[in-house]
């Protein structure tokens, strides 16, 4: 297997890639931790970045999260001031989407974490305060708050990631426990960790989530006993480890991603290796 490192300008991109997507034209997008967004067409970087005097321009030079909606459109988001940009393709110029506390239809928070696009093709960002519906045409965002509107800047209103599950509700990672979202209610159901509960979850610092071809969802977490599996349909919550079935202490720590193959392989991406286990 032959590797390719890219090149900008003649030297190596540097900088750490956070998150990378395709479009509709087949160019590469990839979001970087401090240089900005890049595009790959097959040959050739091409840079975009924060320029002061230019609006139209990139918000910020760090990038959490890009996506490609339906209709081509780049959406993205990262550092605490960006707020979320919209990237037009066929003008190669930002829109932004920002944070205005005397507008409560305004962006939630300017520090964008998680884009996302249900089966409806609804978007929805997740930010350090809370949890946000963009309606596409006027541009106005409806929020939600997982720990109260009140709470403000608190763990369980920080969203890590987005997803939707087969019956469609939305099921959000938070720096406090994994959250469900009834969309036909409103309401919110909390999963936390609880030292006295084996049954809990095994930290409550998610990172990721992931349901697998029967239903279960995979819950990734950055501290402790960092795997957990949620059986939606009884509310009961397993943990796991390398190479055993179901434990009370796990050793997997640290995750950082979730994916499942074709064949029904879990892949388990942590910040030191990977590990696999074949799903029930």
């Amino acid at each position: 297997m032959h590797f390719t490192r890219l090149v900008i300008n003649g030297e190596l991109l540097q900088s750490r890639v956070q998150t990378i997507t395709q479009d509709s034209y087949g160019f590469i997008w990839l979001g970087s931790e401090a240089t900005g967004l890049y595009r790959y067409d097959g040959y050739v970087l091409k840079p975009y970045r924060h320029d002061p005097n230019d609006s139209n321009s990139l918000s910020d030079d760090r990038i959490r999260a890009v996506i490609r909606d339906r209709d081509g459109i780049l959406w993205m988001g990262g550092g605490n001031r960006a707020g979320l940009d919209l990237l037009d393709p066929s003008t190669d110029t930002f829109k932004h989407y920002r944070h205005d506390p005397a507008n409560e239809r305004s962006l939630s928070d300017n520090g964008v974490a998680f884009v996302y696009q249900d089966r409806q093709g609804a978007l929805w960002v997740g930010t350090r305060n809370g949890l946000n519906r963009v309606d596409p045409v006027s541009g106005a965002f409806v929020r939600y708050y997982p720990a109260g509107r009140d709470a403000g800047y608190t763990s369980s209103n920080y969203i890590t990631s987005i997803l939707e599950d087969r019956p469609g509700n939305l099921w959000l990672a938070t720096r406090l426990g994994l959250v469900k979202l009834d969309r036909a209610t409103g309401q919110f159901s909390h999963f936390w960790q609880d030292p006295a509960n084996p049954q809990g979850l095994g930290s409550d610092y998610v990172s990721s989530i992931w349901e697998d071809q029967s239903g279960f969802l995979w819950v990734g977490a950055v501290l402790e006993s960092g795997l957990s599996v949620l059986k939606v349909k009884t509310g009961k919550i397993s943990r796991y480890r390398l190479g055993l079935e179901q434990l009370d202490g796990a050793t997997i720590t640290a995750v950082n991603h979730l994916y499942e193959d074709r064949e029904g392989m879990i892949w388990v991406g942590t910040r030191s290796e990977a590990h696999w286990r074949r799903g029930e």
